[in-house]
Parts: C-alpha cells; sequence; structure tokens
C-alpha cells in the first residue's frame, strides 16, 4: 500500500515512477495500472534457484533501459534483491526501508540486510522505535535514518450514521481517534 501511495502520489512531470515485483497479482496492481504505472514483473520464486538470477537479470535490463536514477527497495525481501542490483550498476540513489526489528528475520536475511545497510545511501524506517533499534544493534548513523510514519488517510473513512462516539477521545481535543493493531 505504500509504495502504491508513493508512486501514485509522485509529480509525474518531473518523475517517471516504475513498480517492480515478485507476484503482480498482488491488490495494488490494478490501482497501479489504471493510474498508467508500469508495473515489471520479476519472476523470482526462490533466490536460491535460477529464478533469482533470471529475475536479477530482468531487473539490471530494467534500470539500464530506463535509466533508473532512484531505487527504491520497500522491505525484506526486496531489499535483499534489489539494493545489490541498484549499487552495481551505480544508481545514483539507492533507498531501503526497514519496517520492523531485524531479529524478526532469519539469521540469513539479517546479515544480507547488514550489507544492503552499507549499500544503501538513506534507510527508511516506519518508527522512532525502529530507527533508535538500528542505531543500536546495526550502528548505522543517525544522518542515513529517516523516519516516514505509517498513515491513514483520513478521506477513506466515513462516519455512519447513528454511529456517534460513545466514549470520549482518549487524545484531548481529537474528534476521531484511531486504533491500529498489525503485525
Amino acid at each position: 500500500r505504500d509504495l502504491t501511495k508513493r508512486a501514485l502520489a509522485l509529480d509525474r512531470s518531473k518523475y517517471e515512477p516504475y513498480v517492480a515485483c515478485f507476484r503482480p497479482e498482488g491488490p495494488r496492481y490494478s490501482e497501479l495500472i489504471a493510474a498508467g504505472v508500469p508495473v515489471l514483473h520479476i519472476p523470482v520464486t526462490s533466490f536460491r534457484s535460477w529464478s533469482g538470477v533470471r529475475g536479477a537479470w530482468v531487473l539490471w535490463r530494467h534500470i539500464r533501459k530506463h535509466g533508473i536514477l532512484v531505487l527504491h527497495a520497500f522491505d525484506v525481501p526486496s531489499v535483499i534483491f534489489a539494493a545489490p542490483i541498484a549499487w552495481l550498476l551505480r544508481v545514483p540513489a539507492v533507498i531501503t526501508c526497514q519496517l520492523s526489528y531485524r531479529h524478526l528475520y532469519r539469521p540469513w536475511e539479517r546479515k544480507m540486510l547488514r550489507i544492503t545497510d552499507r549499500l544503501a545511501d538513506c534507510i527508511v524506517v516506519n518508527s522512532e522505535a525502529v530507527k533508535r533499534d538500528l542505531m543500536e544493534t546495526e550502528g548505522i548513523e543517525e544522518t542515513r535514518i529517516v523516519v516516514s510514519h505509517n498513515g491513514v488517510d483520513g478521506a477513506s473513512f466515513h462516519a455512519l450514521p447513528g454511529n456517534e462516539r460513545r466514549r470520549k477521545p482518549c487524545v484531548a481535543g481529537a474528534s476521531i481517534v484511531v486504533g491500529t493493531v498489525c503485525a
């Protein structure tokens, strides 16, 4: 969802977005296509198979063909896959995302992420806690980490008649309080 929001929000007079994915049948595919954002299918089923090599070649050719200047890889496994390719091709700006604590990943993923951390020009995180974790456990400089909080588009929600709030807001002065639970 975050990738789609960012791709759709880019000023098309300045940027030409491309989206690459391992599985194009995802829920946001039709939204991207309808908005005219090209979606590149990278048919990788495993990094330990020939599909990983073929997929790397597909992304390599796409970056070269379109002169990609900024590559933003969203979370694992795309960070592990795309950041080294972009770095090898000398893409001027390589941005990665870390959207959860590192200890939640498998050991081989953590090792690969330590490598991609060094290849990235910037690491986007979704909370101050993840930023702190990267600084303390991985030794990443604060200047290389940007916090971009996950957000809720208030226009997506509409009050239903008769569903007035029955309790007081827990935030002083708030008219709507939203709670989020996620993995």
